[in-house]
């Protein structure tokens, strides 16, 4: 029952919510049968008022179309720290080849497309009964494009192991019934969270494009499909020459395998003896006895010392094979598998991605792509301050998406005492540095000085490695004065028992 008092409170929020979001109008359910874009053309249609819900879903479709295209492209399982582009996908079988531009294209859209669900959330801000109900089991991302729900395209799968701990996922399944039958009931304080999100998937993207590495990735495919053309040398042996070579090293190497572990077993009894003749001499009761078994300590060290030369021996000869095993390799046509499986493969793309990041960090930025980033950091701490003041004044407790400490979240999360104000401190010294209020240290700088973020933003340069590490590539940007620093992470870190990276995914 309601207390009394609340009562008037309770009808009048059920009557906006009511014009809000006609009986009809069922957002997760249509979802669950039509999909994101299908779900936008009915809440186009029925219910073109509610601006929260369309704010969300062209989000949530902005997402997802940046998810089939790395799938229509075969682009990654997982790129690394970009927020939400961070969903690892299924492999596509049939992908297209990408194009030195192609991810490049894909972020353009993805800002496009925010920029559209943004006008929608802006006017929600504002609305003061906005709210959305969604099961997670009705949301889905169609990777693929085919029209059809399969069990790799549910949120469950997507994104709930980017905001909840193995563990967390666990007890959801416990307690909860399992993620898919959580409730979450979005009010107006996640509007603001939701446009903070959209602020840095923004930022991030226009920081991406700010250090476009379109032409350094079609340098290095020109440089690579160069390749195809270099001269030929002929091998100094033949595959079948080669071959048995190869076999009869194999051989001579499994042989002095064999004849080591027999040495090591040797060593073994010889450090056995050892210790049973030390034991010996402290129980000896007379010097005949004592030197008896000094005698034999004297003998087993010589045994010792031979053992050991040996063991060397042993070391060097296998070494010797394994170098002559790598020379057949090389002279050869024949293929060393330890490079070409998938774990080189992987290695290997990693430096092609590390050389990439590197050589674009060179060129001269985007000075417009780059304050647009600025712009939208700064908005979307602007807009995480609104969310916490926000949910603060909340004094209901239904199906929570982040809660205040007088509240429970829908999906179990359990924030420690204190995580919210911890969190505004981690933002407020960020802020500071975006304003240049406090500079950034730099280990190899003189004491005292720092670089001026804000100074770069207003004229940005190359960030060449090795000055970068130096220092002096900053200097141009260089102040002295207050630093930031470390501890309202640390704090906020471990209050929240050493997971802030994954908090900070759930708070933005």
């Amino acid at each position: 029952m309601l207390p009394r008092t609340l009562k008037p409170v309770f009808l009048a929020s059920a009557l906006c919510l009511g014009a809000l979001m006609p009986a009809k109008a069922d957002v997760s359910a249509d979802i669950a049968a039509k999909g994101l874009s299908g779900a936008i053309d009915v809440l186009k249609a029925e219910n073109p008022d509610n601006h929260f819900a369309l704010g969300m879903l062209k989000t949530l479709r902005a997402v997802e179309l940046s998810l089939q295209e790395r799938w229509r492209y075969g682009i990654g399982q997982d790129l690394g720290d970009m927020p939400l582009m961070r969903i690892g996908i299924k492999r596509n079988p049939a992908a297209l080849p990408a194009m030195p531009d192609t991810f490049s294209n894909i972020v353009r859209q993805l800002l496009a497309d925010l920029n559209v669900a943004r006008i929608d959330l802006d006017v929600a801000s504002k609305n003061p009964q906005a709210k959305v109900v969604l099961r997670v089991g009705d949301l889905w991302f169609d990777v693929n494009g085919d029209g059809k729900r399969d069990a790799a395209e549910t949120a469950a799968t997507l994104v709930a192991p980017l905001v909840l701990s193995p563990r967390q996922l666990r007890e959801a399944k416990q307690t909860l019934g399992g993620i898919n039958e959580i409730v979450i009931d979005f009010d107006a304080a996640d509007v603001n969270w939701l446009l903070a999100y959209n602020h840095v998937l923004s930022g991030v993207g226009e920081l991406y494009l700010g250090f476009d590495p379109t032409p350094v990735f079609q340098d290095f495919a020109d440089k690579t499909a160069a390749l195809a053309d270099v001269p030929v040398r002929p091998y100094l042996m033949t595959k079948e020459e080669a071959e048995i070579r190869l076999a009869a090293l194999k051989a001579e190497e499994e042989q002095r395998s064999s004849a080591a572990k027999q040495h090591r077993a040797l060593e073994q009894e010889n450090r056995k003896r050892r210790r049973e003749i030390m034991r010996a001499i402290k129980l000896a009761k007379t010097d005949a006895e004592k030197a008896v078994q000094e005698q034999a300590r004297k003998e087993n060290a010589a045994q010792s010392k031979a053992l050991r030369a040996q063991s060397r021996q042993f070391r060097f000869e296998r070494n010797d094979i394994r170098n002559r095993i790598a020379d057949v390799y090389a002279q050869s046509p024949l293929q060393d598998k330890t490079k070409t499986g998938e774990d080189f493969a992987s290695v290997r793309q990693s430096l092609d991605m590390i050389y990439v990041l590197i050589e674009s960090l060179r060129e001269t930025p985007d000075a417009g792509r780059i304050r647009q980033a600025h712009a939208h950091f700064l908005a979307m701490i602007a807009e995480n301050k609104l969310f916490w003041e926000k949910v603060g004044q909340e004094t209901d407790n239904r199906n929570e998406w982040i809660p205040n400490e007088a509240q429970r979240s829908a999906i179990g999360i359990e924030l420690p005492k204190g995580a919210g104000a911890a969190w505004q401190a981690v933002l407020a010294n960020a802020e500071q540095v975006l304003r240049g209020d406090l500079l950034v240290p730099h280990y190899f700088l003189p004491d005292g000085y720092g670089i001026n973020l804000k100074k770069y933003v207003e004229n940005p340069g190359p960030v060449d490695l090795i000055p970068s590490i130096h220092g002096i590539g900053y200097y141009a940007y260089v102040e002295k004065g207050p630093q930031m620093s470390w501890g309202a992470w640390t704090s906020f870190n471990r209050l929240v028992n050493g997971r802030a990276s994954t908090f900070a995914v759930f708070f933005n």
